[in-house]
């Protein structure tokens, strides 16, 4: 974890695994300096074969995303580095 520009960033390895169409799995990051209301943005190293991630600020510090699989042909995501930034909402 770090900060790069004065922004709260963080790095986790996920490992979702089979999810069945339609379905979803998440989890939390610590990312340190975040606050509810602030922004969040998710990147990651990997193909995410159409699905979908998402992700909030739940609580001081903690970050949750969710991905959910859209997909027709539910499969075995790879295991990928999903890297988070939280912009403040007083930076805005």
């Amino acid at each position: 974890m770090s900060r790069q520009s004065g922004l709260p960033i963080a790095t986790a390895a996920v490992d979702i695994g089979d999810l069945a169409q339609e379905g979803s799995s998440s989890a939390t990051i610590t990312v340190p300096g975040a606050k509810v209301g602030d922004f969040v943005l998710l990147s990651a190293d990997a193909d995410l074969q159409q699905g979908q991630i998402y992700g909030q600020v739940l609580s001081a510090n903690t970050v949750e995303y969710q991905y959910y699989n859209d997909v027709v042909d539910p499969g075995d995501l790879a295991a990928f580095t999903l890297r988070v930034k939280v912009i403040p909402y007083e930076n805005l």
